[in-house]
């Protein structure tokens, strides 16, 4: 199946039930279907051909989702870009993919055309909003397009999707997705997550990011899906108003939603299913969600594990207010480390998991190992890079950088990312562990852990510490904190205070900046 085909077949099925609603437009499965047919054949007659790669610079609106199917329709290839990358990222993205369209919302504009000098196979750019003078108004060319179906030779193994992941270490890589990957994706979602077709739902996550796949998986059941860039005032209001039923939410604005004051406001009795993730999620933050919530509510809460390698989803663990407390206790599981945030339950259908040592041997339960993934929806390669496909991919067994353990009933921690591992003095101290405890000092706003030289142990763990009040905050009250709760050669041996962490587009934080400040101290 292709990802047109279960548009087409959402279309034949509900062809006037409201599909889209975004900034004001309500568009049904039929009115959908014809301007994506529209912004198939308007690329077209643009000399956008297949295999051709067309950016896309926008917010989270209706249109996004137009525009993907119009490309995938026509075997055009994707390029979705962070809308809080900076100048030389976007540049190196858009010349290292070979796009040759972009299409940008009227407020990237200055963003776009101060770089056109630089983008030697740009020749084509599309604004949606107002026009300027360098570009086609989106509008403008869907209305001029014929809305029949544009017929082009796609086969389930060509690449719909390009999505560079972040880099903290280097230049980001192009995941190519497949067609074939995405549907499966969405029939694994379908499988795994208890959803309804008559549900109203609403997707948060960027749509740049891998996890515009649950808007995918909203269309592909023929849902009615609200969109909107996050804001907590802005979120509140749209699931009142529209009573939204179904929730795709990343852990940090879940956590933000969760604890703000303004949320409490907002009658939130309608929602029955929400996905989080892209980062790890507390019990905190879920006691804190649920507690908006009436004390009856039936709601279900997927905690995903998951990467763009995978076209999304790995893992899920389904948490209720009922089940909440009983998370807790699955940390007594696990063999004297922490984990960062709750289980990540077990693999969804269709995907295979696997934990290994550095010998590639599989690991027992209760062993930490590298998380290795195999599936249909793992991806072709990294585009124009064969070395990294081929170091990442092996016998179709993706190696995820993650470290995690299998407990005895199945079920999977994460414990933290590979190359954040400490090794001092032969023992293995995870990065991820010992921010956990810190994290819970009410004087720590953020802390990241970092291995420095030491002539004797190999790497000494050190801490760097955003304070919340760095008048009343010192080292040794951090440590003797630390003392409390994990073993003596995790505690951070320094610690330093800064006014904040580097971090790249996506949030991440840039622990080799921060390796290369901090070695000099």
């Amino acid at each position: 199946m292709l990802l047109k085909h279960m548009l087409e077949s959402v279309v034949r099925e509900y062809p006037h039930k409201t599909a889209l609603i975004s900034n004001g437009i309500e568009r049904t499965y039929q009115e959908f279907y014809e301007r994506v047919c529209k912004i198939s054949n308007a690329l077209f007659q643009k000399n956008f051909y297949k295999g051709d790669r067309i950016a896309i610079l926008m917010s989270n609106r209706a249109e996004y989702f137009e525009l993907y199917f119009g490309i995938f329709s026509m075997g055009g290839i994707a390029v979705p870009l962070n809308t809080r990358l900076g100048f030389a990222e976007i540049k190196y993205i858009l010349n290292h993919a070979g796009v040759n369209t972009i299409v940008y919302e009227d407020s990237y504009k200055e963003t776009i055309h101060s770089m056109l000098e630089e983008l030697p196979g740009v020749k084509n750019l599309i604004c949606v909003g107002k026009k300027d003078n360098k570009s086609h108004q989106l509008e403008e060319i869907i209305n001029a397009a014929s809305n029949t179906e544009l017929e082009t030779d796609i086969k389930e193994e060509d690449i719909a999707f390009l999505c560079y992941t972040s880099g903290t270490t280097g230049k980001p890589k192009g995941a190519m997705i497949t067609h074939k990957n995405m549907t499966q994706m969405c029939s694994y979602q379908l499988i795994e997550f208890p959803r309804q077709r008559n549900f109203v739902g609403m997707c948060l996550f960027p749509f740049f990011h891998i996890g515009v796949m649950m808007g995918f998986n909203k269309i592909a059941m023929g849902m009615t899906c609200v969109f909107t860039d996050f804001s907590i005032e802005k979120v509140g209001e749209l699931i009142e108003k529209f009573q939204v039923n179904d929730l795709d939410i990343t852990a940090t604005q879940l956590k933000m939603f969760a604890t703000s004051e303004a949320s409490k406001q907002f009658n939130l009795t309608s929602l029955r299913t929400v996905s989080t993730g892209g980062g790890f999620t507390s019990h905190q933050t879920l006691t804190s969600f649920f507690d908006l919530l009436p004390n009856d509510s039936d709601i279900v809460v997927a905690n995903v594990y998951g990467m763009t390698e995978n076209t999304a989803h790995v893992m899920s663990n389904m948490i209720t207010p009922r089940t909440l407390a009983s998370e807790i206790e699955k940390f007594g599981l696990l063999p004297n480390i922490m984990a960062s945030g709750l289980c990540a339950g077990k693999p969804i259908y269709g995907i295979l998991v696997k934990i290994v040592n550095d010998m590639g041997e599989e690991q027992p339960e209760n062993e930490v190992g590298e998380i290795l993934v195999k599936s249909d929806t793992v991806l072709k390669g990294y585009w124009q890079e064969p070395s990294k496909t081929s170091k990442a991919v092996i016998d179709r067994w993706y190696h995820t950088g993650d470290l995690g353990v299998r407990l005895s009933n199945g079920e999977y921690f994460i414990i933290d990312r590979k190359k954040d591992m400490v090794l001092t003095g032969d023992e293995n101290v995870y990065s991820a562990e010992v921010e956990n405890v810190l994290s819970l000092h009410p004087l720590v706003n953020e802390v990241a852990i970092i291995g420095l030289p030491h002539e004797v142990y190999g790497e000494v763990v050190t801490a760097i510490v955003v304070p919340s009040d760095k008048n009343h905050i010192n080292e040794q009250e951090l440590k003797d904190f630390c003392r409390r709760q994990i073993g003596g050669y995790k505690i951070p041996k320094n610690i330093y205070f800064a006014e904040q962490l580097p971090r790249n587009a996506a949030g991440k934080i840039l622990k080799h900046k921060l390796k290369n400040e901090y070695s000099l101290k």
